[in-house]
C-alpha cells in the first residue's frame, strides 16, 4: 500500500506503536508492604501504597467469592474475627 506517515513507512509507524506500547506494560509494579495483627477479637490489615482494596471469601477454592470488605479501601482496616467460620483475605487493586 506504500502509505507514508510524517516521512517514516507503515512498517517504522508500527514498529514505533509497538515500542510504545512495551514500554507502557513493562512499567514496574511495586506490590504493597501488608501488615497484619489481632488484638481483642480483630484482626487489623494495614497495607502501603494507594488503590487496593481488602476482599475476604470463605471458600479459597471459589474464585468469584470476593468480596469487597466494608470501608477496606483504605488502610489500615479493622475487621472482627468471625468465632465459627474461616475467612481468607486478600489485597486487590
Amino acid at each position: 500500500m506504500g502509505e507514508v506517515h510524517r516521512g517514516r513507512s507503515r512498517a517504522k509507524v508500527g514498529q514505533i506503536v509497538t515500542n510504545h506500547f512495551e514500554a507502557a506494560t513493562t512499567a514496574t509494579v511495586v506490590p504493597p508492604t501488608l501488615i497484619s495483627g489481632v488484638a481483642g477479637g480483630k484482626l487489623t490489615l494495614t497495607w502501603s501504597g494507594s488503590g487496593f482494596v481488602s476482599q475476604q471469601n470463605n471458600n479459597f477454592g471459589n474464585s468469584a467469592g470476593w468480596t469487597n470488605v466494608a470501608g477496606g479501601d483504605i488502610s489500615p482496616v479493622t475487621i472482627a474475627i468471625p468465632a465459627t467460620e474461616e475467612i481468607f483475605y486478600r489485597l486487590k487493586q
